[in-house]
């Protein structure tokens, strides 16, 4: 349940399966599609069963 990141924007938590940091720094051009369309898989994903998914696999 890993959401997609083409454009780069996840800074941190690239290993964990259910968090992921995306650092926004003051005067920086946000890539708004990006984040628009990684917030959509996440919560795709979560609707989806998600974490509950994730639990029952491990």
């Amino acid at each position: 349940m890993h959401a997609a990141d083409p454009e780069g924007i996840i800074t941190g938590g690239h290993e964990n399966k259910t968090g992921r940091t995306g650092a926004i720094h003051e005067g920086e051009k946000l890539n708004t599609p990006a984040r628009l369309a990684m917030f959509e898989q996440i919560i795709a994903d979560n609707r989806a069963g998600g974490r509950r998914k994730l639990k029952r696999e491990n």
